[in-house]
């Protein structure tokens, strides 16, 4: 069966000019919502459809001038409900249009599609018949919105395929004056979603931009142009690194100079309460108690000073800078405006958010550290050491690459000797964050390099040895400010060394030193 990819169309046809709120007196706004998370029986279930859908809504009550009535939404639908739902909407559209009032359709549908058909809970709905349908309605302005998809792993590949009969009209043909197309991928490219967001790519960012990310000139009001512009932008640089490559919405229209359309308003209300952002980045808002809670909206590019329209809870917010991100609460009251304040948030370097499985990308650090150890063999005084580590942080665990040198002198002043040790170790270590201090434990192993001189002593040539080490560590580490941190850390070796006893015998030994160092190093991202 041909794949059809999260295909999201707005279709407007006769948009009328707008003011300065998204529904104003003399404009009626209707949507229909559906979600089915089951599709044709080669399909399988999807798992976000209808938090999708319920986003949709929520987000239309709250900021789109939409009334919870004339809000109709259905999660896990056949056809037949869907086609009678739409019929029964239409109905009420002329029933109730007055002299001078202007009304908005929206059709909503995310769940698995093809080329020719929806395919909700066993049953088809053809595009022909839904498209008639919507350009059918009274309305003066129809926008439709399918996000369809062929499920998979978590990332899904939502592809859209340039072949078979396509219902909604393709790049190539004409727009018509009032009519407007806006997708979630060009033909014959693949349109994916993800579990990490909840949901596909294209809509989790426009709802986004619905909820003021989109807002550019700041006078907190969303039109189409901002909404789409946002949308695309940010679902090109989230499917940028997933393995079916960027996606790239596109958007068709021709409103012949007609005011754009506003889509939502950003002013508080009794559903919605507004956040005001204290700076650049990108922030994530989790409506609950940490970032395991569910996300309500990720804003992406924004200024300081930009708002963001929410609904009223409190909300686990992490803040992404450059450098680091922050982490900290708001609480978002009805009809208010409040400041999120930089003060309250927690900072932190980007290897905790790896760590937390956070997607930060690739982060670790580099530390230089300097510190004693006793020497492994008998006779020298302990060592002064210096050491390179470099750290790669991974959501289960922390690799380390370790490069150090250490040198000690001889105790026995008649017979003055010097130890030169250069080791090279791997391993890795379990980290515990603990407010600001990062605690780990974790184990290393590689080969240490002895060489005595004792040139001075006995006008001898250095003696080597190569012997494999392994230890057993703990480290702290705390930030102290920008990517810079403090790191302690000490721990336990034991080497394998073949050490002579006389002239012509020598043993096997395992001595166990102790080691510890402090330093100074830098995160990286």
């Amino acid at each position: 069966m041909t794949r059809l990819g999260a295909l999201v169309a707005l279709v407007a046809l006769a948009a009328p000019a707008v003011t300065a709120r998204p529904a104003a007196a003399d404009e009626v706004r209707y949507a229909l919502v559906v979600a089915a998370h089951e599709g044709g029986p080669d399909e399988a279930p999807l798992a976000h459809a209808g938090r999708d859908a319920r986003r949709i809504s929520d987000t239309l009550v709250a900021l789109g001038g939409f009334l919870p009535d004339n809000v109709v939404t259905l999660v896990d639908v056949d056809a037949t409900r869907m086609r009678d739902a739409l019929a029964r909407l239409n109905a009420r559209l002329r029933a109730e249009r007055e002299p001078g009032r202007t009304s908005l359709l929206v059709v909503y549908y995310s769940g698995h599609a093809d080329a020719r058909s929806l395919h909700l809970s066993g049953t088809s709905l053809p595009w022909d018949e839904l498209r008639n349908a919507v350009s059918g309605s009274s309305a003066e302005l129809r926008l439709l919105v399918v996000d369809a998809c062929r499920s998979g792993a978590a990332t899904r590949v939502k592809g859209l395929t340039a072949t078979g009969a396509f219902a909604l009209p393709t790049p190539t043909e004409p727009v018509a004056e009032g009519f407007a197309i806006l997708s979630a991928s060009t033909l014959g490219e693949d349109a994916q979603e993800s579990d990490a967001i909840g949901g596909s790519f294209f809509t989790h960012h426009l709802v986004g931009g619905l909820l003021g990310g989109a807002d550019a000139n700041g006078d907190a009001r969303v039109t189409l142009d901002e909404a789409y512009g946002y949308a695309r932008d940010r679902t090109v640089s989230s499917t940028a690194t997933t393995a079916a490559g960027a996606q790239h919405p596109t958007f068709r229209y021709d409103l012949k100079g007609r005011a754009d359309v506003v889509l939502t308003s950003l002013s508080p209300s009794r559903v919605a309460g507004r956040v005001r952002l204290p700076g650049e980045g990108r922030f994530f808002f989790h409506r609950g108690a940490d970032a395991d809670a569910p996300l309500t909206a990720e804003v992406a590019n924004a200024a300081a000073g930009a708002r963001v329209s929410l609904p009223p809870a409190r909300y686990f917010v992490r803040w992404r800078r450059p450098e680091r991100f922050l982490e900290g609460y708001v609480d978002v009251p009805a009809g208010r405006d409040v400041s999120l304040d930089a003060k309250t948030l927690t900072s932190f370097e980007y290897a905790r958010l790896v760590r937390k499985g956070g997607s930060g990308g690739l982060a670790g650090s580099v530390t230089l550290l300097g510190g004693a150890a006793a020497a492994p063999l008998a006779g020298f005084d302990p060592e002064a050491h210096v050491a390179l580590v470099g750290a790669l942080e991974l959501e289960p665990i922390t690799v380390d690459l370790v490069l150090a040198y250490a040198r000690a002198a001889s105790s026995d002043g008649a017979a003055a000797a010097t130890l030169h040790e250069i080791t090279a170790l791997g391993g890795a270590r379990k980290v515990f964050d603990l407010g600001p201090v990062s605690l780990s434990l974790g184990v290393r192993a590689g080969v240490v390099t002895l060489v005595e001189d004792y040139a001075l002593a006995t006008g001898e040539g250095p003696r080597t040895r190569v012997a494999p080490a392994f230890e057993a560590l703990g480290r702290a580490e705390l930030g102290v400010g920008g990517p810079w941190l403090l790191a302690l850390e000490g721990g336990a070796r034991v080497l394998a060394l073949e050490v002579r006893t006389d002239l012509d015998h020598s043993e096997a030994r395992t001595p166990l030193v102790g080691w510890a160092r402090l330093g100074l190093g830098v995160s990286f991202r």
